[in-house]
């Protein structure tokens, strides 16, 4: 009959063997390190060549005296130290002590050579990525149909979005064949026309995530005309695409962070614009009504019949006033004149008396200067047929007719000489 074993009891009889072998209690191993990452301290990664692969472990990397480069995805390695058994995993491991560089891997050498062409042709420039739109309706995805990424990018899409629509395209994230897959969903993709695109898969070796550094789908990543977040592996993971997409995720979570927006805060965006545009709007009508009220006042202030309405009350008062001056005015003529009436009359009396004598005077004077006056002395007057005065022998020729006055009449004459 077979001996029974628990887990515990065959994985610790496997240790025991492997810690008995002296080949295995202290090795040297040549190869190259893929999947390295640093934990506590402690640095995990893996030693590979073309057909097999080793986990090793580095503990306590800054006291680790006998290592003398830092790990590092792609870099060729001599590892010393032991292989033993971990048994919360149930594998075998090289525990290393000792780390040489020895060149660079194949792989990595591929990865850098494929990055610098296309960084030279331009892809990775920022002026070609285009902009995430801020509120994305339709989301689609790019991955494994049953791997862990897809379901971390749903579950982050919803809680941020519950009514966002999420179109997946289930593609092989890994292996021969995978970057085809890829390439297909891209052009799926672009018919049929989400907000945006989240492509890439959970973590894992450089070899499992090689089909993201295929040039082609570099390409189609570059070329597509729809927003594309790149969610390759882990935060440490970086891929092609990650250079040539518009943007680049740490994970598959975070890209739904970054693509979907928060819907809670979304509503409470719109309230508070709701709120902010309420009250601009009550401003302005309350600053409107206030500037209607000055016009209306300064309208009628320079109304015209508000105008000649002044014109009355100011034309009513000047006549108001010159009536008041002109009775005012009139009273001090009437007092002046009863006060100096009678001096008046005197004065003008005396002034006529006066005046009488003088015209007796003159009267008496231009009498004595008459012409009628000297006729009575014996002189005449005489005058042409027309009644005008002759007094020069020139104004009279042979045979003119003339006119002479004596006092008692009027000679008709002819000139004969």
């Amino acid at each position: 009959m077979i001996k029974e074993f628990s887990v515990t009891q065959i994985t610790e009889y496997i240790a025991s063997i492997i810690k008995r072998d002296y080949v295995l209690g202290s090795v040297c191993i040549k190869g190259e390190i893929s999947n390295c990452r640093e934990s506590s301290g402690h640095i995990f990664f893996t030693l590979k060549d073309g057909n097999a692969q080793l986990p090793a472990v580095i503990f306590n990397y800054a006291k680790a005296l006998g290592i003398k480069c830092r790990p590092r995805d792609g870099i060729m390695v001599k590892a010393g130290g032991y292989i033993g058994v971990y048994p919360q995993a149930g594998r075998y491991q090289l525990y290393c002590s000792v780390l040489e560089e020895d060149g660079v891997g194949s792989v990595y050498e591929q990865f850098e050579a494929l990055k610098a062409k296309l960084n030279a042709e331009g892809l990775f420039l920022e002026e070609h990525k285009k902009q995430l739109p801020k509120y994305v309706r339709t989301l689609g995805v790019i991955t494994a149909e049953n791997g862990a990424a897809l379901q971390d990018i749903i579950n982050v899409s919803r809680r941020r979005n519950p009514h966002l629509k999420i179109i997946v395209y289930p593609a092989t994230v890994q292996g021969n064949g995978a970057a085809q897959t890829l390439i297909a969903g891209l052009k799926r993709m672009e018919k049929i026309r989400p907000d945006c695109v989240i492509i890439g898969r959970g973590g894992g070796s450089i070899e499992d995530l090689w089909c993201f550094n295929d040039e082609e789908l570099a390409r189609t990543v570059y070329n597509c005309t729809v927003p594309i977040i790149s969610a390759v592996g882990h935060e440490i993971d970086f891929t092609i695409i990650d250079f040539v997409a518009d943007r680049r995720a740490a994970t598959p979570s975070q890209a739904a962070e970054l693509a979907v927006y928060e819907y809670s805060a979304f509503k409470s965006e719109l309230v508070e614009y709701h709120s902010r545009l309420l009250t601009d709007m009550l401003d302005c009508i309350r600053s409107t009504r206030d500037m209607n009220s000055r016009y209306i006042l300064a309208l009628k202030n320079f109304s015209p019949q508000n105008r000649l309405d002044n014109y009355k009350m100011r034309s009513a008062q000047y006549s108001e006033k010159l009536e008041h001056e002109l009775k005012k005015k009139l009273q001090n003529y009437r007092y002046n004149l009863e006060k100096y009436d009678s001096q008046t009359e005197n004065a003008f009396h005396n002034k006529l008396t006066g005046k009488k004598h003088l015209l007796e005077l003159m009267k008496a004077k231009l009498d004595g200067l008459a012409p009628t006056n000297k006729l009575e002395q014996g002189y005449a007057y005489v005058t042409d047929s027309e009644g005008r005065n002759i007094d020069s022998i020139d104004k009279v020729n042979n045979g003119d007719t003339i006119n002479i006055l004596v006092k008692d009449g009027t000679i008709n004459a002819s000139v004969i000489k």
